[in-house]
């Protein structure tokens, strides 16, 4: 448990060094650009970096990034990654139950992407919604001869 204390602790250093520097903007678009992003997907991948290091704050900043077009939010997503705390990452599947503990267990701690699908039950679509500040898992059921 301590040494997960002190990993934060070294990573919250860090961000905060990054942030005082004089030429942050700079390095911090010299990073992304070399992450492979170009163009307006630039001020995103600044705007996501903000969202993560804020986590250090008392009350961070939480982003949607809701995909427009087909793989751009995923492309982002990852190539942001390497810039990101390890395990802090969390993509997210209504059927994978390991992320939602993951992320029940420290929600302000996590960078959640949630990608644009639809998924299929045996009966219906089942669907992620983010609203406001709550994430809300729809997974249709059949009981009783109806789906619920």
């Amino acid at each position: 448990m301590k040494k997960t204390t002190k990993s934060k602790s070294n990573t919250s250093s860090t961000a905060l060094d990054i942030l005082k520097s004089h030429d942050f903007f700079s390095r911090l678009q010299g990073k992304l650009r070399s992450l492979g992003l170009a163009g307006w997907e630039i001020p995103l991948g600044v705007t996501t970096y903000f969202a993560t290091v804020s986590r250090y704050q008392s009350y961070p900043l939480r982003i949607h990034i809701e995909e427009r077009t087909k793989g751009t939010a995923n492309y982002i997503v990852q190539s942001i990654a390497p810039i990101l705390p390890p395990e802090d990452l969390i993509i997210m599947d209504p059927t994978d139950e390991q992320a939602w503990t993951r992320l029940e267990q420290s929600p302000n701690d996590k960078v959640l992407y949630v990608p644009q699908m639809i998924w299929e039950t045996e009966t219906e679509p089942f669907t992620i919604d983010v609203e406001d500040d709550r994430i809300i898992r729809q997974i249709p059921r059949e009981e009783d001869g109806r789906v619920i």
